[in-house]
C-alpha cells in the first residue's frame, strides 16, 4: 500500500442532522445532508429575522398611533386655549374701545385737549385685530398659535397701561374742572320771577336812575334761598340798605355772590357751603319794596350780570 500523502486534505466528516418525525407508525428519524441542514438553518434564521422585523414595525406603528392620539388631544386642548385667549382678547379690546369712547366724551364735556386721540385710534385698531384673530382661530387654528394670541394679549395689556394713564389724567382734570364748575354760579338762588334786571334802572325808592348791580328775584316771604355754587361764607349779617345779607366766596372760580334783603340768615362766617344748600330765607329787610332776594355775582369785586350764570338744570354739572 502506497504511503499516505501528508499534504492531501482530509475529508471533513459529514454533518449529521436528525429530525424526529412522529407519525401513526411511530417515531422516525430522518437524516439530513449538509446542504439540507444549511438550508433549514437559513430558513429558520430568515423566519426569525422577519418575525423580529414585523414585530418592530408593529410596535413602532402602535407607539406612533398612540403618540398621534396624544398629540391630537394636546392639539385640541391647545385650540381651545387659543380660542379662549382670542375670546378674552375680544372682551378686553371691546372694553378698551368703550373706555376710549367714554374718555373722548369726558374730554369733550369738560373741554379738555384731545391729546390721547391717537392712542384711542390705536386701541380701536387693536380691537379689530383681536376680533379678527379670534374669528380666524375658529376657522383655521393653525394660523393662530398660543404664542400669537399671547403676543396679542401683551399688546392689549400695553394699551391698557396707556389707557390707564390717560384715564388718570382725565379723572384728575375732571375732578379739577368739577371743583371749578361746582364753585361756578350756575343756578337761580330762589325759584321766582325776576322783577328787576341787571343794569341801569329807575330806583323804586329814591326815584332816580341808578345802576342795579344784580337782579331781584321775587318770591313769597320765607321761601328758601340756595347757594348758587360751592363756597365759603365771608359775610353773614346786617348790611344797611341790603338788610340781612350773605356773601359767598368761590375760590377756584374767582367769583363771589351776594344774597340780600333776607328774612333770616341760616349760615355763619367761615362756613363751607355746597351748591343748592339753603343759606337763608326770602325777606324784605333793608331798603326793599317787597319780599325778594337781591342776587349779585362779582368777579374780582366787579359786578357781572347774574342772568348769564343761571343755567338750565340739564346743563348744570353735578
Amino acid at each position: 500500500m502506497p504511503p499516505e500523502n501528508p499534504n492531501r486534505r482530509k475529508k471533513r466528516p459529514p454533518i449529521k442532522c436528525y429530525i424526529n418525525i412522529t407519525s401513526a407508525s411511530g417515531m422516525r428519524q430522518v437524516k439530513l445532508s449538509r446542504i439540507a441542514s444549511g438550508l433549514m438553518i437559513s430558513v429558520i434564521l430568515i423566519a426569525l429575522y422577519g418575525f423580529l422585523r414585523v414585530g418592530y414595525y408593529v410596535a413602532t406603528f402602535v407607539y406612533a398611533k398612540s403618540g398621534l392620539y396624544k398629540a391630537r388631544i394636546v392639539n385640541l386642548e391647545l385650540q381651545h386655549r387659543v380660542w379662549d385667549i382670542g375670546r378674552q382678547s375680544v372682551d378686553i379690546s371691546t372694553k378698551i374701545a368703550g373706555f376710549t369712547a367714554y374718555e373722548d366724551y369726558a374730554r369733550l364735556k369738560f373741554g379738555m385737549d384731545d391729546e390721547s386721540q391717537s392712542d384711542g385710534d390705536t386701541a380701536i385698531d387693536a380691537t379689530q385685530v383681536a376680533r379678527e384673530n379670534a374669528e380666524n382661530s375658529l376657522t383655521d387654528p393653525a394660523l393662530n398659535t398660543a404664542g400669537a394670541e399671547e403676543h396679542n394679549l401683551e399688546k392689549l395689556s400695553s394699551l391698557m397701561d396707556v389707557l390707564s394713564g390717560t384715564f388718570v389724567e382725565v379723572c384728575d382734570s375732571a375732578a379739577s374742572l368739577r371743583d371749578r364748575f361746582h364753585q361756578m354760579p350756575s343756578i337761580i338762588p330762589t325759584y321766582g320771577s325776576i322783577t328787576s334786571p341787571f343794569g341801569w334802572r329807575m330806583h323804586p325808592i329814591y326815584g332816580e336812575e341808578k345802576f342795579h348791580t344784580g337782579i331781584d328775584v321775587a318770591n313769597t316771604i320765607g321761601s328758601p334761598v340756595h347757594a348758587t355754587a360751592d363756597g365759603e361764607v365771608v359775610f353773614a349779617g346786617w348790611d344797611g340798605d341790603y338788610g340781612n345779607r350773605i356773601e359767598l366766596r368761590h375760590k377756584a372760580a374767582g367769583y363771589s355772590t351776594f344774597y340780600a334783603h333776607l328774612l333770616k340768615v341760616k349760615v355763619s362766617y367761615g362756613d363751607e357751603v355746597k351748591r343748592g344748600q339753603v343759606i337763608g330765607y326770602v325777606g324784605s329787610t333793608g331798603n326793599s319794596t317787597g319780599p325778594h332776594c337781591h342776587y349779585e355775582v362779582r368777579r374780582q369785586g366787579s359786578p357781572i350780570n347774574p342772568a348769564q350764570f343761571i343755567l338750565p338744570t340739564d346743563v348744570v354739572v353735578d
